[in-house]
C-alpha cells in the first residue's frame, strides 16, 4: 500500500515525536511511543517543529525522502525504476485511500471469505492538519519526496488506485 508522501512523513513525524496525537488507548502502547519519542529527540527531531526535524534528524529525513520509490525499485528510489521494477516483477500495489477496493482484490484472489479490511492506525481529531499548519512543512517534504510523489500520482491516477501484475498460474 503506498500512502500520500506527505501525509506519509507527517505520520511518521507524529509516531516518533507526537504521542500525544495517537488515538492509541492501550497503556503498553503509550509507554513504548513514549520511549520512542525519547530516542527520536536524541537523534535531533523536535517535537515542536516538522521543518526543523527534517534539518536536524538525518536519520528521519532519509526515512521519509523518496522511501515509498525505494522499497517497490530495483534499482535507484526513482519513479522510473519503481515502475520498471512492478511491470517487470509480480506486484499488487494500492493506493491506501483505495484500500477497500486492494482489500476486495487480495480477498477474490486469495479465496478469503468473510474477509473484513484491515484496521490502519489512526490519530487523534485533526492532527495532520495541525502538523501541516507549520509554515513551510508541506514543502520542506514535497521537496524530499518528488519521486514518491510522482509514484503516487502514477498509482492512483494512471492505475485507478491499483496496480496489478500477477501472472496467476492454476
Amino acid at each position: 500500500m503506498l500512502r500520500e508522501p506527505v501525509a506519509r512523513a507527517v505520520s511518521l513525524y507524529a509516531h516518533y515525536v507526537r504521542p500525544d496525537l495517537s488515538a492509541a488507548s492501550h497503556q503498553w502502547v503509550l509507554r513504548e511511543r513514549e520511549r520512542n519519542r525519547a530516542i527520536w529527540i536524541d537523534r535531533g527531531m523536535d517535537p515542536k517543529s516538522i521543518v526543523k526535524s527534517l534539518e536536524r534528524c538525518p536519520a528521519f529525513r532519509k526515512e521519509v525522502s523518496n522511501r515509498q520509490c525505494g522499497y517497490l525499485s530495483s534499482g535507484n528510489p526513482s519513479v522510473a525504476d519503481a515502475i520498471r521494477t512492478l511491470k517487470h516483477e509480480q506486484f499488487v500495489v494500492g493506493c491506501l485511500e483505495a484500500l477497500p477496493e486492494f482489500w476486495r482484490f487480495m480477498s477474490e484472489l486469495l479465496g478469503w471469505t468473510a474477509a473484513k479490511v484491515p484496521y490502519t492506525n489512526s490519530s487523534v481529531g485533526a492532527a495532520q492538519e495541525v502538523l501541516l499548519a507549520e509554515p513551510g512543512a508541506p514543502e520542506a517534504i514535497a521537496e524530499l519526496n518528488p519521486e514518491d510523489i510522482k509514484l503516487y500520482h502514477f498509482i492512483r491516477d494512471d492505475c485507478d488506485g491499483l496496480f496489478v501484475n500477477l501472472v496467476l498460474l492454476c
